[in-house]
């Protein structure tokens, strides 16, 4: 019996420390679908994919999408875009 109770302590830790492990090398980066609504890709948001995200374009609030335009020119560049970490930073 103990030997079952000692198995199931193992496989409860090599899952909680493998799980981050595969989820980072899953084809979606980690990333579930919930994310990527949250937070899509340039590419998804700039629609006429002329490489910028105007305010039509924009998911988010007027105020955010001003937070996010560093130059006030009324465009997103992707190096304004915030990248999942970058956003965290930013707060």
């Amino acid at each position: 019996m103990k030997a079952r109770q000692y198995l199931g302590a193992v496989l409860v830790i090599a899952v909680a420390c493998g799980g981050p492990a595969l989820a980072a090398a899953s084809p979606t980066g980690g990333h579930t679908k919930a994310h990527k609504k949250t937070h899509p890709s340039f590419s998804e948001l700039d629609k006429n994919h002329d490489g910028v995200i105007t305010k039509d374009e924009w998911r988010g609030s007027a105020k955010s999408f001003a937070r996010h335009d560093l130059d006030h020119d009324g465009k997103l560049t992707p190096k304004e875009y915030p990248s999942p970490q970058k956003a965290k930073d930013r707060g």
